[in-house]
């Protein structure tokens, strides 16, 4: 089940990338888009745990519409450690603005760090 959260998570965030920057849809649209979408499918199914499967999405929706320079690969890091921060440290979150907002602004300052830490690295092998 957590590779399946992980992996909607990565979709989310590189859907909500793509539908803003390859189809060139508002950014708040792109966003909202697939949280609608499989809100949409909850409510004509029954799945447990429909919440967390929607805010997992919308979170990595959030790292997918905010990152404007990174590539897709980079932001499909991101909604995965989105993913892996929603899940893992919901106590740490409250207090901090909303454990979404705030998991994906951490997940976003991750991944630029880690790009940067690799082209350090690279530049330096070279």
């Amino acid at each position: 089940m957590m590779v399946l959260f992980y992996f909607i998570g990565m979709s989310s965030a590189a859907l909500t990338f793509v539908l803003q920057h390859k189809v060139k849809m508002n950014v708040v649209l792109a966003s909202a888009l697939p949280s609608f979408c499989l809100a949409l499918l909850f409510y004509f199914m029954e799945v447990k745990e429909e919440n967390l499967w929607l805010a997992i999405v919308f979170t990595a929706s959030f790292v997918g519409m905010s990152a404007t320079n990174f590539k897709l690969h980079e932001i499909i890091l991101g909604g995965a450690i989105s993913t892996a921060l929603l899940l893992n440290m919901p106590e740490v979150n409250r207090g901090l603005g909303g454990g979404m907002g705030t998991s994906a602004f951490i997940a976003v300052l991750l991944t630029f760090g880690l790009r940067t830490l690799y082209q350090k690295v690279v530049k330096k092998a070279k």
